[in-house]
């Protein structure tokens, strides 16, 4: 009985120290990510004044880039008899399919 509580003692004792490892390293990564956080917002407020300087504005909240132009891409609508030929094509390689396999 004396074995078995030693080993369940030395069993947590390694799991304790491990988990500690991690939460250091946890922590380690917590802190680099804020500093690259950091830089960045650095680098975006220095790319922002650099901007202001040639005369352009630099929005804040800019979330996207659009494309050359500001154009919206049209979409696309494919007609009644195209959609029958897609359809068609596809029932004979399904049929062509089936047929291989028997």
């Amino acid at each position: 009985m004396r074995k078995a509580s030693n080993r369940l003692d030395s069993a947590a004792t390694t799991l304790g120290t491990g988990f500690g490892h991690l939460a250091g390293r946890i922590d380690a990564l917590k802190k680099q990510r804020q500093a690259v956080v950091a830089e960045l917002n650095h680098l975006i407020d220095s790319a922002r004044g650099m901007l202001s300087d040639l005369g352009g504005e630099a929005s804040a909240g800019a979330a996207r880039v659009r494309k050359a132009g500001g154009a919206k891409k049209k979409k696309r609508r494919l007609s009644a008899k195209g959609r029958a030929n897609i359809i068609a094509a596809a029932k004979k390689r399904w049929a062509r399919y089936h047929a291989g396999k028997k």
